[in-house]
């Protein structure tokens, strides 16, 4: 009798023991109890989130919900005229806050920032809009010193929040030159100097004066200095002699 006994425990017992396993199983059949392993992080994917994060410190610095009321971007692109079939060279482009608009007003945009995390932002952006949009719209990495301008290709330039911040300013001005048709525009908007609720500290500043003095210096003569449009900036408007 023990000999049959013998073989009924062992079934019973296996079969307990199959019972307590299916209890302690996922539902998706993975009978391990605790979580899989986290895998470590590659390289590409800390560079996508390091780049994320690059992009949102880039999008929250130059796309402030509050600068369409000081930077008043309509109003700036109505000083400008009519750009049907112009190209624009947008000198510190950015995000392409002024880029994308100059591009729906029916210029050719030559968007270009020394910032390759901006040139791809903005690469990023040409992508979401529609295929018209698209063509209109250029965009370049450049130099500090260098523009990135082919000879004669801009029928205007625009610096915004930019001018302040070229190292030797009459000298860009020069280089810039060779990139421009004859009767080109360039149009320099900045913080005036004084105390504004938003913009750079006033020792980085540049007064209207100096401003119309690089631009001289630079054998460019000035069309129109307007300091009133805007509340905290000046937009000077200038033509190569």
């Amino acid at each position: 009798m023990l000999y049959m006994i013998r073989p009924i425990l062992i079934l019973i017992f296996c079969s307990i023991l199959v019972l307590f396993q299916a209890c302690n199983s996922d539902d998706d059949g993975n009978h391990s109890t605790s979580p899989p392993p986290i895998p470590a992080q590659n390289d590409s994917t800390a560079k996508v989130s390091d780049t994320a994060e690059v992009y949102k410190e880039l999008v929250s610095e130059m796309e402030q919900p509050d600068r369409v009321i000081w930077q008043k971007p309509d109003l700036v692109m109505s000083k400008l005229g009519s750009l049907d079939g112009k190209t624009v060279a947008d000198i510190g482009a950015g995000t392409g806050y002024f880029s994308f608009r100059l591009a729906r007003k029916g210029a050719k945009v030559i968007a270009i920032d020394i910032d390759p995390n901006a040139v791809a932002w903005m690469e990023l952006q040409k992508k979401s809009v529609n295929e018209d949009l698209q063509q209109k719209i250029d965009i370049r990495l450049a130099k500090e010193d260098d523009p990135n301008l082919f000879t004669k290709e801009a029928d205007m330039v625009l610096m915004v929040n930019t001018y302040i911040y070229l190292d030797d300013r009459v000298q860009y001005l020069q280089n810039l030159k060779k990139g421009l048709k004859p009767g080109a525009r360039i149009v320099i908007i900045d913080f005036k100097k004084k105390n504004t609720p938003i913009g750079p500290s006033s020792d980085e500043r540049l007064s209207l004066l100096e401003v119309e003095k690089d631009l001289l210096a630079a054998n460019f003569s000035i069309l129109d200095s307007d300091d009133t449009t805007l509340d905290y900036q000046y937009i000077v408007t200038a033509t190569m002699n």
